[in-house]
């Protein structure tokens, strides 16, 4: 016998070369963490229902293969034939190696996971699936102690800040789902949650999320007893983003009595507020975000931004807050407004009641600064940005005066120095554009008139 650690869930390569005997069966058997702590006579280190059969009657005097086995203590146990000195097997001892070849995800499942594209709402995006199809999870659950059960597996592209994951039972089912979300299908867990009894709906909240990064969840059944219909929606949404109405997207000679309004989203499931956020598109490019204190009435009156200032520009966006925690959505399309001149009655303003005010003035780390120039530019233009450390990718949109997203563009790079890139124009007409720059640390604007 010998008692070997498997650290993490492994793909192992077992090798043992025997002595004087042919192996005929190795065998691994989990025992507790604590097995040497055990009395023989009144405790059990044995762990029923995680034994490995590795080998079985191959009668050779060298056996190796590789193995998905998952993190432990196990006792390996090694049945021999008798003597086979005519095959050679002629060294004094077992030899046993094992090489661990890197992890693997409990079950190997991920690899199969259904593919959830994310929606606005829970039930344009949910698929059904069948707990009694997936596989045991060769480990046990987060939350589910020894009531080892099968798990199904799913994946996601996250498309914005803040994700939900969703698992519901179909039908009658006495389901009590957990959920575990991983960053990688070779991942440990960075969330597992059973918040809600049985049949009730299980709702994970990401916050954070990377954009265009790929996560894994796994769903499995909480309870203590068995199911008796493994039938499940899984489902996947964001927060829905939302912009200035059309009417609003554009519009000049703005008052501070005037009034200016997002669309409402695609659906408006507990929402609860509404987030402004202004900034200059001359110097020195204030931005301001401003709390609405009309709570789900999305109309936004201009006095309510205090440092707003006649004959100024700004470029305007807007999100929700709502659903579960709940949880502000990402900001939707921007659009441009101009207030009136000072002579048509408007007061410039600088209060303090603002929730961020930044200076995007000039390059520096610490947040995203967009310089472009020619501008006004013919034929090409030259975007320059900071990458800040952590940044990997650049998430570039043109966007019309309109808010419609014209042209689009995605860079990956190392974080942590300039960014430069060149911008053709041939898919613009001449006129007033905004481009905005998202990394996984920051976003910015500027604007960009085309003359050709």
């Amino acid at each position: 016998f010998y008692v070997i650690e498997i650290p993490k869930n492994s793909e192992v390569k077992l090798s043992l070369r025997s002595s004087h005997r042919t192996v005929q069966q190795i065998t691994l058997l989990q025992i507790t963490e604590n097995w040497y702590n055990c009395e023989p006579s009144t405790q059990n280190p044995y762990i029923s229902g995680h034994d490995y059969f590795i080998y079985d009657n191959v009668n050779q005097c060298f056996v190796e293969g590789t193995y998905s086995i998952q993190k432990g203590y196990y006792i390996v146990a090694i049945t021999h034939s008798t003597f086979q000195t005519s095959l050679g097997c002629d060294l004094v001892e077992y030899q046993m190696t094992i090489e661990n070849l890197g992890s693997y995800n409990p079950g190997g499942s991920c690899n199969f996971a259904h593919e959830i594209t994310p929606k606005p709402t829970f039930a344009e995006s949910q698929i059904p699936a069948n707990l009694s199809d997936g596989e045991l999870s060769n480990e046990m659950g987060c939350l589910q102690g020894s009531n080892e059960q099968r798990s199904m597996w799913f994946k996601f592209t996250a498309t914005h800040e803040n994700m939900f994951v969703m698992a519901r039972r179909n039908g009658t089912t006495t389901l009590n789902a957990a959920i575990a979300v991983y960053d990688d299908c070779l991942g440990e867990p960075i969330f597992c949650q059973d918040a809600y009894a049985g049949g009730v709906n299980e709702v994970v909240i990401i916050n954070n999320t990377i954009i265009g990064h790929e996560y894994y969840f796994r769903v499995y059944h909480n309870g203590q007893g068995s199911l008796n219909n493994g039938n499940i929606f899984a489902s996947v949404a964001h927060v829905p983003t939302t912009t200035l109405i059309p009417s609003d997207c554009g519009r000049t000679g703005l008052l501070a009595s005037s009034v200016i309004r997002s669309a409402w989203p695609v659906n408006q499931f507990l929402l609860s507020n509404w987030m402004y956020k202004f900034q200059e598109t001359s110097p020195p490019y204030n931005v301001y975000e401003v709390l609405s204190p009309n709570g789900t009435n999305p109309n936004f009156r201009m006095s309510w931004f205090p440092q707003v200032q006649a004959g100024k520009t700004y470029i305007v966006w807007v999100r929700p807050k709502m659903y579960q925690g709940p949880t502000w959505a990402d900001y939707g399309a921007p659009c441009m407004i101009s207030m009136a001149p000072a002579a048509s009655g408007m007061i410039a303003n600088d209060g303090d009641n603002t929730i961020n005010r930044s200076n995007t003035s000039g390059l520096g780390q610490g947040s995203i600064i967009l310089d472009v120039w020619p501008n006004p530019a013919q034929d090409e233009v030259t975007l320059r940005f900071n990458a800040n450390e952590g940044d990997d990718f650049a998430d570039i949109s043109i966007v019309d005066v309109s808010g419609k997203q014209v042209d689009h563009i995605y860079r990956t790079f190392e974080g942590g120095d300039i960014q430069t890139l060149k911008y053709t124009t041939e898919k613009l007409m001449t006129g007033i554009y905004l481009i905005q720059v998202r990394t996984s640390t920051g976003s910015t604007v500027a604007k960009l008139a085309v003359s050709h």
